[in-house]
């Protein structure tokens, strides 16, 4: 469940957006939580306090061509 107030988003991806080489507040996906938390306009327009970002990629994935 997600808090009341909370817009979350989940992100999934390879090893490359998971990055196991960076401590996790350094991350793509967690670099964007912070940027849209900064942006009061953003939550304006959802109507919440909060911004939520789930990092649930997987190191050796792949999309197949």
């Amino acid at each position: 469940l997600t808090p009341r107030g909370t817009y979350r988003i989940v992100v999934i991806g390879d090893s490359t957006t998971l990055n196991l080489e960076l401590d996790d507040e350094k991350t793509w996906p967690a670099r964007l939580q912070d940027d849209l938390q900064g942006d009061p306009d953003f939550l304006k327009a959802r109507g919440a306090e909060k911004v939520e970002v789930i990092n649930a990629s997987a190191g050796a994935w792949r999309a197949r061509g």
